[in-house]
C-alpha cells in the first residue's frame, strides 16, 4: 500500500520499517476501498506511521482510549519540528480519532467509540472547510456537529449519500421544527449543510444544484438568519 501512497523510495522505506507496517498498510488499503480520498489517505499514513512510533517497542496493539490520548499527550512532549503540531487541540483530535479507528479495524480497541454514519465524506469536508475554505477550527467543529446530526438521521434510510435531494434535506429541517429547534440553531443547520454539499460537488458525488437548493423550512429567510446570528454570516462556502 505505502508503494500506491508514496512516490519517493525514502518515503516508502520510512513508512514500512516502523513498527506495525502490515497493520497500517491493510488498514489503508481498506480505507482505499471504501472511497478515501488521496488527501485523507496521505494525512491518515503519515498520523499512523507517528502513533506507531509512540508506542516504543509495545508488541501488541490491545489499547484503551485513555492509553490512546495518553501515548499523544505524551508525545507533545516531545514534539518534533516535522511532526503534527500537538499544541492545536484540532490536530491532537485528529490523531485520536485515526489512531482508534485504525485500533477498531484491528479489533484492537478496548473500548467503542463514536461510528459516524459516511464517516468518510465528514472527514473529506472537515478537510476541505480547514485548507480549501479557510474557516477556523472552531468553524468547523460547530459546523461537523450539524452535520454528523444529520447523517444519523438519514443512515436508517439505507441509501447511499449520493442519493440524498433537496426532499431529504427539507424532512429533516422539518423535523427539527418538531422538536422545537431556535431559529438560530437551523440557521446553523442549514449553512452546514449547504457547505457540506458544495464540498460534495467539488468532489463529484452530489449535484451542484443541492447546495443552493438547501433553505430553511416555513417562514425563515436569509434576513432572519442574519438577525438570529447577531448581524453575522458565516463564512462556509
Amino acid at each position: 500500500m505505502f508503494d500506491q501512497l508514496f512516490c519517493r523510495p525514502s518515503a516508502r522505506a520510512k513508512h514500512a520499517s516502523a513498527p506495525f507496517a502490515e497493520e497500517r498498510s491493510r488498514y489503508l488499503e481498506r480505507c482505499t476501498e471504501r472511497g478515501d480520498s488521496c488527501w485523507t489517505m496521505l494525512r491518515k499514513a503519515h498520523d499512523l506511521l507517528w502513533f506507531s512510533l509512540q508506542l516504543n517497542g509495545r508488541i501488541d496493539l490491545n489499547l484503551s482510549i485513555e492509553q490512546v490520548r495518553a501515548l499523544i499527550l505524551d508525545g507533545a512532549d516531545r514534539e518534533d519540528v516535522r511532526g503534527p503540531r500537538l499544541a492545536l487541540s484540532s490536530t491532537r483530535n485528529r490523531l485520536v480519532g485515526h489512531a482508534c479507528a485504525w485500533l477498531q479495524y484491528l479489533g484492537s480497541f478496548r473500548d467503542s467509540i463514536e461510528l459516524i454514519p459516511f464517516g468518510s465524506r465528514l472527514d473529506e469536508y472537515c478537510n476541505w472547510a480547514l485548507h480549501e475554505r479557510g474557516l477556523t477550527v472552531a468553524s468547523v467543529d460547530r459546523f461537523r456537529r450539524s452535520i454528523k446530526y444529520f447523517l444519523r438521521w438519514f443512515a436508517p434510510f439505507d441509501r447511499p449519500l449520493d442519493s440524498v435531494d433537496i426532499n431529504d434535506v427539507d424532512a429533516y429541517l422539518a423535523v427539527g421544527n418538531v422538536r422545537g429547534w431556535a431559529r438560530v440553531t437551523q440557521c446553523n443547520v442549514v449553512y452546514a449543510l449547504r457547505a457540506f454539499f458544495r464540498c460534495g460537488a467539488q468532489q463529484g458525488w452530489c449535484s451542484p444544484r443541492l447546495a443552493t437548493a438547501v433553505r430553511g423550512t416555513g417562514s425563515m429567510h436569509w434576513s432572519d438568519c442574519r438577525r438570529a446570528q447577531g448581524g453575522q454570516m458565516y463564512s462556509a462556502y
